[in-house]
């Protein structure tokens, strides 16, 4: 036998072995199984060499079948990277479902879908007309929506499973080419639009009166009616659509969600 061809196993071999170190140390944990691992696989790499230098395989063979386990491992150290990664993403998660952050965007959520059905009520009930049609359904629409995603949220921090007005959002986008994080942008964007449109519109002041028709100073814009509680809550309603169209199209940002499934 070739004392070339030795060197070379050999060297094949301590390849091995260090891939074992790291696997054994960075992922198996369990002192026990840690050193079964390690002792069933240098034993292994040991075992080729060794039928090599008694003759019974010859030196292609005892060199492939080095490289079949180094390449085996390999594949099981992807595997187990892999469970680490989807490990820390369910980790992650879990974190952000309870974050601070979240737990406020989902209450200010609320509030602001309250707002916005109670509002959309107003409008209808103050003037059924085209206000009604272009305002007032949609900010109802859009503000049981948000009560029912938000209000589910803070009882059971997860995102219910029903979504009926952001899966219309959804399936429009889709229909029209884009994917199912441009319908939830569509979705924050029309809570911000129906917000502008809907305090711009022109309403009764409350002591008008008259007995055929109104007049132009007889209304006010609606966000005159709002008082200073009601404006801030409008803006911070409008805050948290923003910021939410912010995290959908974030570009680069890591998919923990797809990640941990």
């Amino acid at each position: 036998m070739c004392s070339y061809g030795l060197m070379n196993l050999q060297r094949e071999e301590e390849k091995v072995s260090r891939l074992v170190f790291d696997i054994g140390f960075k992922y198996l944990h369990g002192i026990k199984l840690r050193s079964r691992f390690m002792c069933e696989e240098n034993s292994l790499s040991k075992e080729y060499i060794n039928d090599y230098l008694s003759g019974k395989i010859i030196f292609s063979e005892a060199m492939n079948r080095l490289r079949s386990q180094y390449e085996r491992l390999i594949r099981n150290q992807s595997q187990l990277q892999m469970g680490s990664i989807k490990l820390y993403a369910i980790a992650e998660r879990e974190k952000d479902r309870h974050s601070l952050l979240t737990i406020t965007l989902k209450r200010v959520g609320f509030v602001s879908g309250s707002m916005q059905a109670i509002g959309g009520f107003g409008i209808c009930k103050a003037n059924i007309g085209a206000a009604c049609r272009y305002f007032g359904v949609p900010l109802m629409i859009q503000g049981s929506e948000n009560v029912w995603e938000n209000g589910y949220y803070l009882l059971y921090h997860e995102d219910p499973k029903v979504v009926p007005v952001r899966y219309a959002y959804r399936q429009a986008a889709k229909f029209f080419g884009g994917e199912g994080r441009d319908g939830d942008i569509a979705f924050s964007s029309g809570d911000i639009a129906l917000s502008l449109g809907s305090a711009s519109t022109l309403t009764l002041k409350s002591d008008s009166w008259k007995l055929f028709h109104y007049i132009r100073e007889d209304y006010i814009h609606n966000w005159r009616t709002l008082g200073a509680v009601g404006g801030i809550n409008e803006l911070a309603g409008d805050a948290a659509s923003g910021f939410s169209i912010y995290q959908i199209a974030g570009v680069g940002s890591t998919n923990w969600e797809a990640l941990g499934r």
